[in-house]
């Protein structure tokens, strides 16, 4: 999921909660100003896991900006500024 600057991070959160643990997992990038917006979204996610004793991995990438080439500028689709990937992963309880 792309996260834009002007999402409300906490009501996000609260939507996406019954997804994120029937699917056991949930992927989010985003960029720029908006990274700020993904970090607070994660760790609500994680807050929520452990209040309910919920185990999970998180894994973080920066996925650096395109280099500026001559395609890339023909069809304008560079992108300038590095990306911040998050996964987020249940882990299945040892009964």
């Amino acid at each position: 999921m792309i996260i834009e600057k002007s999402i409300n991070a906490k009501q996000l959160s609260l939507k996406l909660w019954d997804s994120f643990v029937k699917e056991k997992q949930v992927s989010f990038v985003a960029e720029g100003d908006a990274t700020v917006k993904l970090v607070s979204l994660v760790e609500l996610l994680k807050r929520r896991c452990n209040e309910q004793k919920i185990p999970f991995n998180q894994t973080i990438e920066l996925i650096p900006s395109e280099e500026q080439s001559s395609d890339t500028l023909i069809h304008g689709n560079r992108r300038s500024l590095p990306q911040l990937k998050i996964d987020l992963q249940i882990l299945e309880h040892d009964s």
